[in-house]
């Protein structure tokens, strides 16, 4: 499929996306001390501890992308796990699978947050997946989600929410 593009196909996200596949293997062998501080970075977004975890974690320099957002350096995403917090009541993650194919690292994860929206709380709750990439000393340089962000967060925005279930109960027979 490699060189295949569909005509209109080209977006402004392709410079992101050619970042990303153009990142080059670091050489490193895993160790539970890198899945470790993955993991201590999100169980939790509400202490005075987030930024100290992301700066042991992830290299001054990073390609992060959660389908939400793509950021480039340690201190864009520090701004965004602290403000994410600050959105949310809780935010929860436990990790329930780690796979390594070279350089490359795959930790499927359970996410559940809660959020007010118009002065109703809700509750989304996801499985994904997070590609992983790190450097010579062990940070994070690569981070790159896979989730269903329509079912695991936008469904349950009010009116995003309704859309996205009668388009899904369109393509279901």
């Amino acid at each position: 499929m490699a060189g295949v593009l569909l005509s209109g196909a080209a977006t402004a996200n392709d410079d992101s996306v050619a970042m990303y596949l153009s990142l080059t293997d670091s050489g490193k062998t895993l160790d539970q001390e890198m899945i470790g501080g993955f993991s201590r970075v999100y169980e939790n977004f509400h202490d005075n501890t987030l930024e100290q975890r992301v700066t042991e974690t992830y290299a001054e320099t990073v390609y992060f992308n959660d389908t939400l957002v793509t950021l480039s350096t340690r201190k864009e995403l520090i701004d965004y796990l602290v403000k994410s917090g600050e959105r949310t009541n809780y935010i929860k993650t436990r990790i329930l699978d780690v796979a390594q194919s070279g350089d490359d690292t795959y930790v499927r994860w359970q996410l559940e947050m809660s959020f007010d929206v118009m002065g109703s709380a809700r509750t989304s709750n996801t499985v994904g997946m997070t590609h992983l990439r790190f450097d010579e000393g062990g940070k994070i340089v690569l981070h790159q989600d896979f989730w269903d962000s329509a079912g695991g967060f936008y469904q349950t925005l009010p009116l995003v929410g309704r859309l996205i279930s009668w388009v899904r109960d369109g393509l279901h027979p």
